[in-house]
């Protein structure tokens, strides 16, 4: 018999299983999908796993999709593969560049992230010719979260001899590859100073300036970054007097910026909010609940990794009101939320333990 239990507190909190939707995987090679790259590259492979409403206007209306994985980061259940022309395998050295921790909750505004890298020395040894890259996310043996298997579209890499005398858009895009990669492996500056190169020899590389804003403000060098973005916009409308629309892909993560100088002073704030609760059709109880951030700073990396229910009617109630969450149900805690901005939403569900 099913059984009725009313939530009157949660401190921290999970979320479903049940989904008939399948996650999207995007891949690209050193910033494309189609790539020619010479063999004193660094190779910087990424992968961004997104919901299919990810662009969704109410985050309330989607049903987050649990990346799990039975050994602890859900990027235990990527794998990439590597071929040549003919299809055969390859085992290239990349390096994920970093695990994150336990599930990833994918929903409206929300990606996770992965990133391998393989340094100049490796390419330096490649057999000249194309190979492709692809992503599988195989959550098959998982316990809890979205279960089934998805592939991103293969990326061609074309690995060319090294160039003698490359061009300006060639040396732009050895130090942006350079500064990538250094960057993603966590040496800052080294990344700054692979771009100090390049802008000490293109001064206007609208690139190369916006990818130092970019490093710099993600290492929280905010008043830097605005600053370069600056550079960069100033640089697109000397090469562009009268563009056919404004270069938004400068002045959106300026503007973020800005705002964020403006609330620095305030701290993300999370409210969670009880919305539905019930039985599904086998019986188990739930609770459907919203986590909404109603600071001015976007919230990121909120990891939950605690979980009380209580209940204020039902069989629980005998055992001082306390319950469990189900494991073979909810997901394995803790659960990462990567970014949550001011007034976005998280619809999360609580399955009880029987």
């Amino acid at each position: 018999m099913a059984r009725e239990i009313r939530f009157a507190a949660l401190v921290l909190t999970g979320i479903s299983l049940v989904h008939a939707q399948t996650p999207v995987i995007s891949l690209s090679v050193n910033g494309g999908s189609e790539v020619t790259v010479p063999q004193n590259y660094p190779l910087v492979i990424q992968a961004a796993f997104y919901h299919p409403n990810v662009l969704a206007a109410d985050a309330t209306t989607v049903t987050p999709l649990v990346l799990a994985d039975q050994q602890g980061s859900w990027s235990n259940s990527a794998q990439l593969t590597m071929a040549d022309s003919t299809g055969a395998p390859q085992s290239w050295p990349v390096q994920l560049a970093l695990a994150p921790p336990g599930p990833l909750s994918l929903g409206a505004g929300t990606a996770g992230v992965l990133v391998w890298t393989a340094g100049a020395d490796f390419t330096r040894t490649i057999a000249l010719g194309t190979y492709s890259a692809s992503v599988t996310l195989n959550t098959t043996q998982a316990f809890s979260g979205w279960i089934g298997s998805v592939s991103s579209a293969t990326a061609t890499i074309q690995i060319v001899p090294p160039l003698s005398s490359p061009n300006t858009d060639q040396v732009e895009d050895q130090y942006r590859a350079l500064a990538t990669y250094d960057a993603v492996q966590g040496n800052i500056s080294q990344a700054i100073s692979d771009l100090g190169t390049l802008l000490a020899q293109q001064p206007q590389s609208i690139g190369g300036l916006a990818l130092n804003a970019q490093i710099l403000a993600d290492s929280g060098q905010t008043a830097q970054a605005l600053a370069m973005y600056s550079q960069a916009i100033d640089a697109f409308y000397a090469q562009n007097p009268s563009p056919s629309e404004p270069p938004n892909h400068l002045l959106a993560p300026q503007q973020d910026l800005l705002e964020q100088m403006v609330s620095q002073t305030r701290s993300p704030q999370i409210v969670i909010s009880v919305i539905a609760h019930g039985t599904n059709e086998n019986g188990e109880a739930y609770c459907d609940l919203v986590l909404t951030n109603t600071g001015s700073k976007p919230a990121s990396q909120v990891v939950i990794d605690n979980l009380t229910l209580k209940s204020c009617s039902g069989a629980a109630r005998a055992q001082n009101g306390v319950i469990s969450y189900a494991p073979a149900l909810s997901p394995v805690l803790p659960i990462t939320i990567q970014k949550l901005f001011p007034n976005g939403s998280q619809k999360l569900r609580i399955f009880s333990a029987h």
